[in-house]
């Protein structure tokens, strides 16, 4: 367990933001991490679809359940959330 500066960007947001997450975070728990310094979060957030955690350039995102050790995730390595689109929060993933 290592805390390590991430920079991310927030969907639909122009604004670099560096937080400090535990290597052993998950990528959901990274976004809430992320999520809390977002200046526009409140106002673009989609309660019916979970953010996502990709590399800046990357194609995929990681799974939700993946450490950010796992994922290979080096102090300040550029990351950028987003909405998947067609992908939804299941009923327990909300409970």
């Amino acid at each position: 367990m290592a805390q390590i500066p991430v920079v991310h960007n927030l969907y639909q947001e122009f604004v670099l933001y560096v937080s400090i997450v535990d290597t052993q975070n998950t990528m959901d728990e990274v976004c809430q991490t992320a999520a809390r310094l977002s200046i526009g979060f409140e106002k673009n957030q989609r309660l019916d679809t979970p953010l996502r955690v990709r590399k800046v350039g990357a194609e995929k995102p990681f799974p939700r359940d993946m450490t950010v050790e796992e994922a290979g995730i080096t102090p300040m390595m550029s990351l950028e959330l987003f909405y998947e689109a067609g992908e939804s929060v299941s009923s327990e993933a909300t409970s």
